[in-house]
């Protein structure tokens, strides 16, 4: 499992390669949480369209359930903020169309949303500027 771990002007960016498996997933929670405490960050978009997910239907759950509670505890103590937003983009092959794990993490107190593979709307959703597209600037003489 590789990844990046980057702060852009307005939020977090996760980026995922490889394997993903519980153990692996539950370690990266804990960097993005961690990483947000530290830096008062609001907005996390995490891209994981590269990465191959090996957890079971139950390690999905208690990896979302776990990382809810630990949202919640760092909000609770003051050190997150209660605006805390975090987005994913999957590829097609992971993604639910039940919504399974978003619909748990938003049960637990996590505002978060899971796209398939259109980064452009996750951003749109995290309410902040592509990277790849800059605002434009327009001026009226």
């Amino acid at each position: 499992m590789e990844y990046t771990l980057k702060n852009e002007p307005e939020y977090l960016h996760l980026t995922l390669k490889g394997e993903l498996t519980l153990t692996a997933a539950n370690w990266l929670a804990g960097e993005v949480i961690n990483h947000a405490i530290r830096n008062k960050t609001e907005k996390v978009f995490i891209d994981a369209r590269e990465s191959v997910w090996k957890m079971s239907v139950i390690d999905r759950y208690e990896h979302i359930d776990s990382s809810a509670k630990a949202i919640r505890e760092a909000t609770a103590e003051g050190k997150l903020s209660p605006d805390l937003r975090l987005v994913f983009v999957i590829r097609s092959a992971h993604f639910d169309p039940d919504r399974f794990a978003e619909s748990i993490a938003q049960r637990r107190g996590v505002h978060s949303k899971i796209f398939n593979d259109d980064p452009e709307a996750a951003l749109e959703w995290l309410g902040v500027r592509s990277v790849a597209a800059p605002a434009r600037s327009l001026v009226i003489t």
